[in-house]
């Protein structure tokens, strides 16, 4: 978890971003958890590894990836960036179940934040605090649009950031780390790309988050079209 003043630059995140988005390409495909309209996908890496050498030691990331290919008269690029592209954090509570809070904790620019969200699991777990950094960027290659939004987690603990984590929910603190790639395709086509690394924290077990996080994602998904 980053401290506020160790964020990376842009430059360094969109080629993070960027390499992330390729190698889940050839990520192996999970059975069984994806509906007609989506492919699922999960690779771990090591933490302190090279995104494109996965490893399966003890100290690892499981991300998750969820693609989805739509007809732009089913949604299009400028429906699906004008809710991720700026604020993605305040918008997805009218779309994303379990979202019960969401506040900005500091603005940056047009195109980054950080907010506090708080989370709602079913019971017996317990809500959830999920601190984060959120960066956009909307790109144009060959007359296609192309939108890139990240999301790192935030520690506000230190001392200099007090005022800033007045404004934080409190509760048991999870790590979520997302990359979302949204693009034209074929001209008439939109693909969007969710890839998603999660840590609850708390005494949930890892397995139980390896087992819901892809089931999740896909119904987040659909539950967001129709509300786009």
């Amino acid at each position: 978890m980053k401290k506020k003043t160790d964020i990376p630059t842009e430059d360094s995140l969109m080629g993070d971003a960027h390499t992330l988005i390729e190698a889940s390409k050839s990520w192996p495909v999970v059975a069984g958890k994806g509906h007609p309209l989506v492919t699922t996908s999960m690779q771990k890496y090591g933490i302190s590894s090279n995104k494109n050498k996965p490893t399966t030691t003890a100290t690892t990331q499981v991300w998750n990836c969820v693609v989805s290919t739509l007809q732009s008269d089913e949604l299009s690029f400028s429906r699906v960036w004008a809710r991720l592209g700026k604020n993605k954090a305040w918008n997805q509570q009218f779309y994303v179940p379990g979202i019960t809070r969401v506040a900005r904790v500091k603005y940056i620019s047009e195109s980054q934040s950080i907010w506090t969200i708080l989370f709602i699991y079913p019971p017996p777990l317990s809500p959830r605090v999920y601190t984060i950094y959120q960066a956009s960027w909307l790109l144009e290659y060959s007359h296609r649009r192309q939108g890139i939004v990240i999301t790192l987690p935030i520690d506000l603990s230190s001392k200099s950031d007090k005022d800033l984590a007045e404004v934080e929910e409190k509760g048991v603190r999870g790590r979520f780390l997302s990359v979302e790639h949204i693009h034209e395709i074929d001209g008439d086509k939109v693909e969007w790309r969710r890839l998603v690394c999660v840590d609850p924290g708390g005494m949930i077990p890892k397995c139980w988050t390896k087992r819901n996080v892809l089931s999740r994602m896909v119904e987040v998904f659909l539950a967001s079209i129709p509300l786009l």
